[in-house]
């Protein structure tokens, strides 16, 4: 069961197993699956970011402090883009550590959001398979009538997680190909 809903966010506790998210309308069931990066990796990224942002303000409010009045102008509006800048920063990496990225195998087909804040779902009858690759803990996943390979990486924290995913991806597919909307451990 998922506790959030993968594109919005919005908390899914309370809810039926097989329901759609009031507030994005997404479908989610029983047999829904999420898979997302570790938060501990990401803060880490975001912390040492802050502190180089820091860094550089620091150096910049320092030669604004040692510069002639006329220099000072315009390093005034450096250091406020600079200010204005680190904002918009530390926004988007809350929103990022929020909602990082995260792939989640629904009835519909498959929600990735990797890059981009607003993710994508594609279909199960779009997907023709999923490999993993269990060194480099990352999944091909491999579009039909597009003859292209999606790689999904960053999203899964051990070996055994890209298996379990490509394996679950497959036996979607496969009930999908077959006409069925839900592989056969979900029908009830």
């Amino acid at each position: 069961m998922l506790e959030v809903c993968p594109r919005c966010g919005y908390s899914l506790q309370g809810l039926p197993t097989d329901h759609a998210c009031p507030e994005c309308g997404l479908r989610y069931d029983a047999g829904s699956a999420i898979y997302r990066a570790s938060q501990r990796k990401l803060l880490s990224a975001m912390v040492g970011g802050a502190f180089g942002w820091l860094f550089g303000g620091v150096q910049l409010f320092h030669a604004y402090i040692m510069s002639p009045p006329r220099v000072r102008m315009v390093l005034f509006a450096l250091l406020a883009a600079y200010v204005g800048g680190f904002v918009w920063a530390a926004r988007y990496s809350y929103r990022l550590l929020r909602s990082g990225p995260m792939v989640a195998l629904l009835p519909e087909g498959l929600f990735i959001r990797l890059q981009r804040l607003d993710g994508e779902l594609i279909p199960w009858s779009n997907i023709a398979r999923a490999a993993a690759n269990k060194s480099m803990k990352s999944a091909a996943l491999f579009i039909r009538d597009a003859k292209m390979v999606r790689d999904i990486a960053g999203v899964f924290r051990a070996p055994a997680d890209v298996e379990r995913f490509a394996d679950q991806v497959n036996e979607r597919v496969r009930a999908a190909t077959n006409g069925a909307t839900r592989p056969a451990h979900d029908r009830t």
